[in-house]
């Protein structure tokens, strides 16, 4: 993330940070308190919860669009 890093784009870097932080963290909970889902259903539950605090590299991705990078 260091190479598109700039002023223009702190704050979307900061909430993309951000939102690794969370989605690893709770990888990490899941992996050592072995709390597996039960089902598909639950599987797919997981699945969105991992994803769901990267949904900030969408706007910085429009955000360097924008800026023409």
């Amino acid at each position: 993330m260091d190479a598109w890093r700039s002023p223009d784009l702190e704050p979307e870097w900061d909430a993309c940070s951000r939102g690794l932080d969370e989605s690893l963290a709770l990888a990490d909970r899941v992996r050592t308190e072995g709390a597996h889902p039960e089902g598909f259903e639950g599987l797919i539950g997981l699945i969105g919860d991992l994803l769901a605090p990267l949904d900030p590299f969408e706007r910085a991705a429009a955000r360097l669009r924008e800026l023409g990078g």
